[in-house]
């Protein structure tokens, strides 16, 4: 069976800081009031954060592949459930509290059709079917994780244990070209709108989930040497740039749908690629602000909006300065908050009633301890993984 080599990826500190970077993008649009145009495609966060986890998730399943010889489909929704829901369970509860208790939001029907939305996972086709909601904007690119989550390991499975790794290969190229391709055709030919491409599973969350599939399936994870490392030098450089270009020029046009996202995707993959490659896994480990801030990465992306309205709520006359800083600094206590007093015990609590290999490869998570994120999942939408960010 043909299967890639056994080695372990581990976890990466350089990602946890690329992940840094990508929230601050999207709280920094979220937040940026007037000041919006400066960095019209802070949002491309999001895209990054499709590209790790479409990466990281692959990467996990090739490795359980090759370690136990087969993928345990049930051990991974455990893990799945063990990472989202501590930290989501406790934010719809606060939404609805804050709708039916304090009138926050001052739309009752809107918040329950957001919460039953979220809770269910279909938060992106809410927005698709034009059907509103003022509080929870930011679970769409939570939803369109989490329909990755429930398709693609069990085709992973299926085909890995018939055919090894070439076909699924063969797979993740065809369908991330499709998605490419699909997507500009509909916008450019039928004319749909940038809006609707954007939160729709099969477009723009597609393209960055398949990428980071097609880079996991490709990528030789060895460190690399000579001409192979100027190489991912190179196109790291080109996509720190790309990145940097869409964050400044590229707002919500038709040039997203018909590039843009592609674009995002592949600077990600090489980003990506650079850091698994040519750096050690303790690259990062000094920027200790940015890795606290991609630990928690996903805490802050479900709460800086919820706590922003808040604030604009209960203090009106902070300022518009004031407002945010407050705010900000609002979500960073609640996310340390959350991870501290929430997130890892029930993380502990949940794996601990299944098998303690349940804990994900990339994180070597001692139970006793916090856990770091283990995917890129963070959700993150034009306030709206994850506003109005997720």
């Amino acid at each position: 069976m043909n299967r890639t080599p056994a080695a372990t990826l581990g976890h990466r500190a350089s990602l946890d800081v690329l992940r840094g970077l990508a929230v601050l993008l999207v709280i920094a649009l979220h937040y940026a009031g007037q000041a919006r145009p400066l960095i019209p495609g802070a949002g491309i966060g999001v895209n990054v954060f499709f590209v790790l986890s479409g990466f990281l998730i692959t990467r996990l399943l090739i490795e359980e592949s090759v370690r136990a010889k087969r993928i345990d489909l049930r051990a991974f929704m455990r893990r799945r459930a063990a990472r989202l829901l501590p930290a989501l369970v406790p934010l719809l509860g606060w939404v609805l509290i804050a709708e039916f208790v304090f009138g926050i939001y001052g739309d009752p029907e809107g918040v329950l059709r957001g919460v039953a939305a979220t809770a269910l996972y279909v938060r992106n086709w809410l927005t698709v079917a034009g059907a509103g909601e003022p509080a929870l904007g930011i679970a769409w690119s939570l939803a369109v994780e989490e329909q990755f989550y429930l398709v693609w390991p069990p085709i992973f499975a299926v085909m890995v244990r018939r055919s090894g790794l070439r076909r699924i290969r063969f797979l993740a190229d065809v369908l991330v070209v499709f998605a490419v391709a699909q997507t500009a055709i509909r916008s450019a030919v039928f004319d749909q709108s940038t809006d609707i491409l954007k939160y729709a599973t099969d477009t723009n969350g597609m393209i960055g989930l398949m990428a980071g599939c097609v880079l996991a399936l490709r990528l030789d994870i060895a460190a690399a040497d000579g001409a192979r490392r100027r190489a991912w030098q190179v196109a790291a450089a080109i996509g720190a740039a790309t990145l940097s270009a869409l964050v400044l020029l590229v707002g919500e046009s038709d040039l997203l749908p018909q590039g843009g996202w592609a674009a995002a995707a592949a600077a990600s993959v090489a980003l990506i690629g650079w850091s698994v490659c040519c750096l050690p896994s303790s690259a990062g480990q000094r920027l200790r602000t940015l890795r606290w801030i991609g630990r928690h990465s996903y805490g802050l992306y479900l709460w800086h909006l919820p706590v922003f309205a808040v604030v604009l709520a209960w203090l009106p006359g902070a300022g518009i300065v004031g407002t945010r800083l407050i705010a900000l600094i609002g979500s960073f206590v609640v996310a340390w908050l959350s991870m501290r007093v929430v997130e890892a015990p029930a993380r502990r609590w949940i794996l601990a009633r299944g098998d303690r290999r349940d804990v994900d490869v990339t994180e070597r998570v001692d139970l006793r301890s916090e856990p770091s994120a283990d995917d890129g999942e963070l959700v993150i939408d034009d306030v709206e993984r994850v506003g109005p960010v997720r």
